[in-house]
């Protein structure tokens, strides 16, 4: 089986059994302000970046930390240097 496949799978387990996490949400969400399909396209990228990396986003910090950081600092998820974009291509078809 595919590595995305199974992280997929897991994933999914996950973010039903704990919805609406601020792992995955747009700063906007997280500052209560009018949400768009722009926050929709924030949230599908951590996926993404969480498909790329094999790594869950934020770890190490409460979710009440990532508020803080997402949302009123402007943090940002870091693309690793050994991540290639043009290699998850083959992950796509």
């Amino acid at each position: 089986m595919d590595r995305a496949y199974i992280f997929v799978q897991v994933w999914l387990v996950y973010l039903i059994n704990e919805p609406s996490r601020p792992e995955w949400m747009a700063p906007e969400v997280l500052r209560n302000e009018p949400a768009n399909e722009k926050c929709d396209v924030y949230s599908f990228g951590v996926i993404l970046w969480e498909l790329a990396t094999l790594r869950m986003p934020w770890s190490g910090m409460n979710p009440m930390q990532v508020v803080g950081a997402v949302g009123f600092q402007n943090k940002r998820l870091e693309i690793p240097k050994e991540v290639d974009p043009m290699g998850m291509e083959q992950h796509l078809h």
